[in-house]
This record gives C-alpha cells, structure tokens and sequence, in this order.
C-alpha cells in the first residue's frame, strides 16, 4: 500500500462555458480549424532534433498563430459514435500554444494538466451547434501559483479575442477575468 504523504489532494471550482454557434456544424468546424492552424508536428520535430534555439521557436510559432493558438489534436468523436446509432455531431480538440505553456512550465508542469485547452465543438439535433470548453484561469489557478494564474487570465483574454474574430459569442467572464475560482 502507498505510504498517505505520498499523494496530495486538492478540490477546486472550474468554469465551463458553452457558447451557443448561429453556424451550422460543419460550417463552425471549418470556421474554427481556419481561424486556429494544425501544429506542424513534423516541423517542431525537426527544429527540436536540430536543437533550435529557444528565440526562433517562439518567432516561428508567431508566425504559425494569427489567433495565438493551434490545434495540436483533433477527434471527429461523432465518427464512431454514429455507428451506436448516434447523431449529435462532436469535434473535439486540444488547443493551445507552446510558447505560452513554457512560460509556466518552469513554475509547475502541472500546468501541462490544463495547456493545451480541450474544446468541443457538438451538435444535438434541433439544436444550434455549440463551443465547449472550461475557462483556462480556473483550471490554472488550481496550482495556486501567481504566475500561472497571471498567464491564465492571459489565456482568457487572447480565447476571448479569437472568440471575437470567429464573430462567436464573448463570456464577459472572459473578458474581464479578474475573479477566479482558486484552490477550496
């Protein structure tokens, strides 16, 4: 049995917002896959075997993120869930930026836990599509680090700015992300 100090506990509150799409689904798929690029695996691959220096990590990176964020994963969910007999369409994703959770990781790379975000993108029939995710603050203040909580209220605003460009609906708590749900 494991020795009781060898775990650490800890409760706290998370926000997840969903924002309703006046789109149609695939409509919003590609809407967001445009405005938020793919990470180029095989490229960062390479500049990290060839030892890259830092510096042109972070100016091809800016280059790559007109909106700050890629898509480092992508599961059309509803693919496999239509053949249960389902028809709610999902695409589901890990979007985020590796410069930016760099900026953390030196503080906690627990931060890892919560960069890149996980999105949604669903459908229920009869519905307007929506846009799921948990406010990236409240994940990050959980580690009760000033630092990463200041890059998650960061994270916020840049997701509340892509919202804007994306013509999406804007959670006022994301845009004026000063209270977060810490540690309990």
């Amino acid at each position: 049995m494991a020795a009781e100090n060898a775990t650490n506990e800890q409760t706290w509150r998370s926000t997840r917002m969903s924002i309703e799409i006046e789109d149609d689904f695939d409509a919003a798929v590609a809407k967001y896959e445009e405005a938020v690029p793919t990470y180029p695996a095989k490229r960062f691959a390479e500049l990290a075997a060839s030892r890259t220096p830092w510096e042109e990590v972070v100016r091809i990176t800016k280059q790559l993120t007109p909106h700050a964020f890629l898509i480092y994963w992508k599961s059309p969910a509803d693919t496999i869930m239509s053949l249960a007999g389902h028809s709610a369409r999902s695409a589901a994703y890990l979007m985020g930026n590796h410069v930016k959770a760099e900026t953390m990781y030196p503080h906690d790379p627990t931060s890892l836990l919560y960069v890149p975000i996980r999105t949604l993108i669903t459908r229920i029939d009869g519905e307007n599509p929506r846009f799921t995710f948990d406010q990236p603050s409240t994940q990050l203040s959980s580690l009760d680090l000033p630092t990463i909580t200041a890059t998650g209220l960061e994270i916020d605003r840049q997701l509340a700015l892509l919202l804007e460009h994306l013509e999406w609906t804007v959670p006022t708590r994301l845009i004026g992300s000063n209270s977060t749900a810490g540690p309990t």
